[in-house]
């Protein structure tokens, strides 16, 4: 039997995968922690990060950067995590 496997590039999973986010993000602080638990098997069924991962690997990334680059603050990041570019 074939093993069923999820497309995450499909426009119905990246959909998915943005109403999961957005849910975590404005309710996370009311969740029990049940819902919390659920949630991060919901993540990491998709093969993501779960909450408190990303935000370990954000603060991970932050702080060497920090020690690296003197003039790189948290402004220089959009709301992904990604490093915005400056223009020349």
């Amino acid at each position: 039997m074939k093993k069923i496997k999820l497309n995450i590039a499909s426009n119905k999973t990246q959909e998915l995968i943005g109403h999961l986010s957005n849910l975590e993000e404005c309710d996370r602080d009311r969740m029990s922690s049940d819902g919390k638990f659920y949630m991060d098997k919901i993540w990491k069924l998709l093969g993501l990060p779960t909450h408190d991962e990303l935000h370990t690997h954000m603060e991970k990334t932050m702080k060497e950067l920090e020690e690296n680059h003197d003039d790189i603050t948290a402004s220089n990041f959009d709301d992904n995590g990604t490093l915005l570019e400056e223009e020349e």
